[in-house]
């Protein structure tokens, strides 16, 4: 009687096997190799032995009451669970964990979404990783995103979707430890140098501006000082404290409270006067408005009637209430470009003045980009300088002094001091 042989599936780089009208997946076949790989036809071997065993039948695997599913179903379930369980942060229209979640889903999906999951194990998780990494992810990004990749088959686990032996092959896959080879490891966060604060400072808009500064004073995350509201800040002790609405930690049953010193009260002043309670301190739409006011009264030439107004009746894309922490971060960036263009500048000039040679400065970045969560490193810094880690804890609202001193960077300059007196 005929046998069915090993084939190779194009579309997805794999081994595969038809048995009884159905299309067994065996592991990974790149392109380049014309003989299957030997992890391929042992499996091959394998499926192969149980059905003839079983006369050329496999066994049912609904036999457990569990319905067989692809993991695309999966996939889908999942992803239709997350959307509804990780909410959106105001302002912004979807979760950065939904959006996470998707990248690791169509790396499983392009490889082995139309695989039964039951034959998903250890092999084939260790593929998906492999293609993460292909595509140029850190390890530490990749290792939270196979971690993400068990919690689905976790779940599916609970929801009595698949058997419970898929998510305990899985399991056995453990991280990718630092200094694996043809791994990209990731710098760690360092706190913007103040320079680079004081050059992008001057085109950042008044809002994005008084954000930064805020940001520094107070050691608030991104998220939580775009939400500033004159309601959710107690002015009546000598400290303010500033409540977020919406924080990092709140899906966990955590407080957080920003603690709000002299410094930083004057920086708010201005912008809690004539404003509501309920409206945000930093609007992108008022800034908006200034630019156009700005640019309208630096126009030369005469305005036309027809250009007197030229808002639209119903536009369908503006400027929000509220920063977002991606239009904030992209604020900063682009005044980040815009210092070194104007740096870069100036450099070439001089050396043109001087007679010398302007290719080490036009090929020089005067004023790198920087990104507004490392602004929490600088306050964590300060505050472990001045008080002490725990007080850097309690001002950041961690749980642990490991995660503290992650942001908190070590004062070299005392160790160096201690050093010179004692060694």
């Amino acid at each position: 009687m005929h046998t069915p042989k090993l084939c190779r599936h194009k579309a997805t780089s794999q081994g595969y096997v038809t048995l009884n009208g159905r299309e067994h997946y065996l592991g990974h076949w790149s392109r380049d190799q014309k003989k299957a790989p030997l992890a391929v036809r042992i499996a091959y071997d394998e499926l192969m032995g149980r059905w003839l065993a079983g006369g050329r039948k496999l066994p049912d695997p609904t036999a457990d009451g569990l319905q067989v599913r692809s993991v695309n179903a999966v996939i889908e379930a999942f992803l239709n669970y997350a959307t509804g369980h990780y909410k959106p942060k105001r302002g912004s229209s979807t979760s950065s964990e939904v959006e996470s979640l998707k990248q690791m889903c169509r790396v499983v999906s392009e490889s082995f979404g139309r695989v039964p999951v039951t034959e998903f194990g250890p092999l084939a998780l260790k593929e998906c990783r492999a293609k993460m990494l292909a595509r140029d992810w850190s390890r530490t990004y990749t290792n939270h995103q196979v971690n993400r990749l068990k919690r689905m088959f976790r779940w599916a686990t609970a929801e009595e979707m698949i058997p419970a032996t898929v998510v305990h092959g899985l399991s056995a896959v453990g991280a990718i430890r630092r200094g694996s080879p043809g791994v990209r490891e990731t710098d760690p966060v360092k706190p913007v140098p103040e320079e680079w604060i004081a050059a992008a400072l001057p085109f950042m808009s008044r809002q994005v501006a008084a954000l930064v500064r805020l940001q520094v004073l107070t050691g608030a995350r991104p998220g939580e000082a775009v939400l500033m509201r004159a309601c959710d800040i107690d002015r009546t002790g000598r400290v303010w404290v500033f409540v977020p609405e919406s924080h990092k930690t709140e899906h966990h049953g955590k407080g957080r409270e920003v603690y709000i010193g002299p410094k930083a009260q004057e920086l708010l002043a201005p912008w809690l006067e004539g404003r509501a309670a309920d409206a945000y301190l930093f609007s992108p739409s008022e800034a908006e408005a200034e630019r156009r006011a700005g640019q309208r009264a630096a126009r030369k030439s005469k305005v036309q009637p027809s250009q007197r107004n030229r808002k639209k009746a119903d536009p369908q894309k503006g400027a929000g209430a509220c920063y977002t922490t991606d239009s904030y971060r992209r604020a900063i960036e682009y005044a980040c470009k815009v210092a070194d263009h104007e740096a870069r500048g100036a450099a070439v000039r001089e050396a043109r003045e001087k007679g010398t040679d302007t290719t080490e400065a036009e090929q020089k970045v005067y004023v790198p980009k920087w990104s507004p969560h490392r602004l929490r490193h600088n306050a964590a810094t300060a505050l472990r300088r001045e008080f002490g880690v725990e007080m850097a804890q309690l001002a950041l609202g961690h749980s642990t002094l490991t995660t503290t001193l992650i942001y908190a960077e070590r004062d070299r300059e005392k160790v160096m001091g201690a050093f010179a007196e004692v060694g």
